[in-house]
């Protein structure tokens, strides 16, 4: 299991009183930590349209990642976003 999975499992096991001795703020410090390294990456992005996806889509995870309204990669070419998602996945273990 990734982290990002870990980190959401602990927060539902919170949330319904399972997670026995995990305190709160270090499950939201890690989430945060791998937001904020995603960050970091999408802002070392060269490629304007890229950096935009890469941003785009980190918003779009902070806000739930809700099917159906993902971000639109308009400018990039299929492998482009691909890679752009492959690398945002990697380091924040959600699925894009």
């Amino acid at each position: 299991m990734n982290l990002t999975k870990q980190v959401m499992s602990s927060l539902l096991e919170i949330a319904d009183g399972s997670a026995g001795d995990v305190p709160a703020s270090k499950i939201v410090l890690n989430k945060v930590t791998l937001l904020s390294n995603a960050e970091k990456y999408a802002n070392r992005i060269k490629n304007t349209d890229k950096k935009k996806y890469a941003l785009d889509l980190i918003n779009w995870v902070k806000k739930g990642s809700k099917k159906g309204s993902e971000p639109k990669s308009n400018n990039l070419s299929f492998m482009a976003a691909q890679a752009v998602r492959m690398e945002l996945e990697e380091l924040i273990g959600v699925d894009i």
